[in-house]
């Protein structure tokens, strides 16, 4: 499968997720400082 597979696969789950108010959170570092509003310096 390519990444461009996957990502699709991605964007239809997101936007099926928002059509029943299910918010997928963005994964990982970045994520988690936008979530918690703290800079976490990972690298």
């Amino acid at each position: 499968m390519s990444s461009k597979e996957k990502f699709d696969i991605f964007l239809q789950f997101a936007k099926d997720s928002n059509a029943i108010n299910i918010i997928p959170l963005l994964m990982g570092s970045v994520g988690l400082e936008i979530v918690t509003k703290k800079k976490l310096g990972c690298k």
